[in-house]
């Protein structure tokens, strides 16, 4: 399988968007590059893996429940919210997101940002 290259995929980061709610810790995406389906998806936040719920366009949905078979799409132009579910520390945290992308192939979205 392909991969994604990970300068590409930092795009993606809405700097500045981590965030604590009641939920977890939030961020978002923005897809500027191309419409892609995601077959795939998971979240390690400080290194550890985590469950998570992404939310596209009003749908949203446990990252566990993205497959080849029930995948989601994230439409060029579009907003993606990844919330990542527990107890979390304001100050900086370090964000790793797994995707498999129909058509594409692998990458991994690293990131570093101060949450509030």
């Amino acid at each position: 399988m392909a991969y994604i290259p990970g300068y590409l995929l930092k795009k993606v980061y809405v700097k500045g968007s981590m965030r604590l709610s009641q939920e977890g810790l939030e961020f978002r995406l923005r897809n500027d590059l191309a419409s892609a389906q995601l077959t795939g998806l998971s979240v390690e936040v400080d290194g550890r893996p985590v469950e998570a719920y992404i939310e596209i366009g009003g749908e949203k949905r446990p990252t566990s429940s993205i497959s080849p078979a029930s995948p989601i799409l994230f439409p060029r132009g579009s907003e993606a919210k990844i919330t990542a579910i527990g107890s979390f520390a304001p100050g900086k945290h370090r964000v790793a997101v797994r995707a498999r992308v129909a058509g594409f192939g692998e990458g991994k979205l690293e990131i570093e940002d101060e949450a509030r």
